[in-house]
């Protein structure tokens, strides 16, 4: 199988890491760009620290993100709305639509 991957995409899973400063271990844009899958690293001391502890069913997700999957000591989880995040843990995501670091950012700013 040959996978190709435009300039396009490289550039936004960049400037995605760039700008969550290293909070997001991956990004892959599909479709355009229209979709992306993320997976972001839970850590304390971090803008994403605000997750820890909170379960599945508390996180008020932004229309467009979905959680489909929650990575914790290396295992991957499908989350369901009693799965609780843990520190070190690592939130697989996908986003669809426009402002896609609009919407993350939001999806860490909840109390």
């Amino acid at each position: 199988h040959h996978f190709v991957i435009s300039p396009q995409q490289m550039a936004i899973s960049q400037i995605l890491k760039t700008i969550r400063q290293g909070q997001i271990d991956y990004a892959y844009s599909l479709k355009d760009g229209s979709i992306e899958v993320i997976e972001i690293v839970i850590q304390k001391g971090t803008q994403t620290g605000s997750l820890i502890g909170k379960f599945i069913s508390d996180i008020k997700l932004p229309k467009g993100i979905d959680i489909v999957g929650i990575i914790h000591k290396k295992r991957l989880i499908i989350p369901t709305s009693a799965s609780q995040l843990k520190n070190d843990d690592h939130l697989v995501i996908f986003t669809q639509g426009s402002d896609i670091i609009k919407k993350i950012d939001s999806l860490f700013k909840q109390t």
